[in-house]
């Protein structure tokens, strides 16, 4: 009987550290309340998440989930602490596969709400949704899907897919296995490391995007994009530069105003309406316009030049070209003082009432290349191991 008691105590004890709730303490200026639980999830695999405030959220290798709540409101003389921080509750529930977890805060309770939580590693799926807050998610092996109306998102270490529609707020993706899906109505999106593709959008902000082993889409309504490294490059902003390094396949920019920079990479398309373009070490084939600015392009010694196309309405146009290179060209520079200048023998230069135009086939000529700045000169010259002023676009 004595050893019964004995057990009996220690399971009661054990039960109370895994429900735990702390009394009402005031915290500068705010009443605050830490509830602790432990939810059993035997045969879930899948996990709903809805909350207020910031939430946390790491894989576990235990079969259970673990939640801490920290719930805040603003001392009064007219309010119950006890009162109403118990208004402040999480419920859990079941659905089939799902496992459902949710905050419930009163409308005329003025909270401020932290959750923390541990889940089985083992879930197939989850899905987040949060109406403000900072949101964390790491080391998952499952599907996520994360909805938040406003708040910084920071998503690392994840083998599954992962798709997000944030309102506002900076977002780091880091370390996924899976296609990623991003979506923001404003904020700055930066990604590293994705193991597959990647979609990321955003009304207004930068995206900066490292190692990404797929093809990535990169588009924002304002705001500059970088990219370095990736299976394939399609890039467009409303305003703002773009720099493309490192591309094992296409590369594709578009840009309504401001400077295009690409180095490394295979077939390039690119369009900026009022800005420099800069093509280092490319392998074409190449068509680049700007409306105003100048085009520097460096091609490499294995250029395939199928179709190639270089122009600028306002500004010069500098080519270098390898000294083995087999391309017919075909160039027309503006008028006035504007000339065709050329370090290949065998380019024939005439001008004409309209410009200058300069004619040639080198190494007995190949695919065409074609270049036209009707507002400027074009400078054809043998390629050396880099090109001069080949700086960072700005």
């Amino acid at each position: 009987m004595r050893l019964l008691r004995i057990a009996c105590t220690a399971l009661s004890a054990s039960l109370l550290a895994a429900q735990q709730t702390e009394a009402p303490r005031l915290e500068h200026g705010y009443w605050s309340q830490t509830v602790t639980r432990s939810v059993p999830a035997p045969g879930a695999v899948r996990l709903r998440v809805s909350s207020a405030g910031d939430l946390t959220l790491r894989g576990d290798p235990r079969p259970q989930l673990d939640y801490r709540l920290l719930k805040r409101i603003r001392a009064s003389r007219h309010t119950d602490p006890r009162h109403a921080l118990d208004q402040i509750s999480v419920q859990t529930s079941r659905r089939g596969e799902w496992l459902e977890l949710s905050v419930r805060t009163p409308r005329d309770v003025d909270a401020r709400l932290s959750l923390w939580l541990n889940v089985p590693r083992s879930f197939r799926e989850v899905r987040l949704a949060s109406q403000s807050g900072a949101i964390q998610a790491s080391g998952l092996q499952a599907r996520l899907d994360l909805e938040s109306a406003g708040g910084p998102v920071s998503i690392e270490d994840v083998i599954g897919p992962v798709a997000l529609r944030v309102g506002g707020g900076s977002v780091r993706l880091a370390r996924i296995r899976g296609p990623v899906h991003c979506v923001s109505g404003g904020g700055s999106i930066a990604a590293e490391e994705i193991e597959a593709s990647a979609e990321l959008v955003t009304g207004g902000g930068d995206i900066v995007a490292r190692k990404i082993r797929g093809a990535l889409r990169a588009t924002t309504g304002g705001g500059n994009i970088r990219i370095q490294g990736a299976g394939a490059v399609s890039a467009s902003t409303a305003g703002g530069l773009i720099e493309i390094l490192e591309v094992a396949g296409p590369a594709v920019a578009h840009t309504a105003a401001g400077n295009i920079r690409i180095r490394n990479a295979g077939r390039v398309q690119v369009q900026s309406g009022s800005g420099k373009i800069q093509l280092e070490n490319v392998t074409g084939p190449v068509r680049a316009a700007t409306s105003f600015g100048d085009l520097v392009a460096l091609f490499s010694p294995a250029a395939d030049l199928r179709d190639s196309r270089l122009e600028t309405a306002a500004g010069d146009i500098t080519v270098f070209l390898p000294s083995n290179i087999s391309v017919s060209l075909e160039a027309i520079a503006g008028t006035g003082h504007a000339a065709v200048i050329s370090e290949f023998p065998g380019i024939a230069i005439r001008r004409l009432a309209a410009g200058v135009e300069a004619r040639g086939d080198l190494n007995h000529g190949g695919p065409s290349l074609r270049l036209s700045a009707p507002g400027g000169a074009i400078y054809l010259k043998r390629a050396q191991s880099s090109a001069p002023g080949s700086s960072p676009a700005r």
